[in-house]
């Protein structure tokens, strides 16, 4: 067998060790432990079913009317934030102070 053939062999067995679930032992930096399959878990995912009786109109109605109103509360309370910043802004060029001050980097 020549060099060429040789090399192939060799990337085919570490491929096959790797890649089928541990069939061998891995070599080199990719070593992992070999452990059974947890009992606790499923092959695959079941998916969720929803019927009609675990859909609550009322209790989504509920819930959208409390998110509207955080929402509506969130906006009251940016806006009072922008006012402060604009404020903010305002007493800065009265004092003539800078908003962003210069760093003081000694260039050595």
């Amino acid at each position: 067998m020549d060099e060429d053939q040789q090399d192939d062999k060799r990337q085919g067995e570490a491929q096959s060790s790797t890649s089928n679930g541990g069939g061998g032992e891995a070599r080199g930096p990719l070593r992992m432990r070999i452990t059974a399959p947890d009992p606790e878990l499923r092959e695959r995912p079941v998916r969720r079913l929803f019927t009609a009786d675990s859909q609550d109109p009322e209790l989504a109605a509920k819930q959208l009317a409390e998110k509207d109103r955080e929402i509506r509360r969130l906006r009251e309370r940016l806006a009072k934030a922008e006012t402060i910043i604009e404020v903010q802004k305002k007493i800065s060029e009265i004092l003539s102070i800078p908003l962003n001050p210069p760093s003081n980097v000694d260039n050595d």
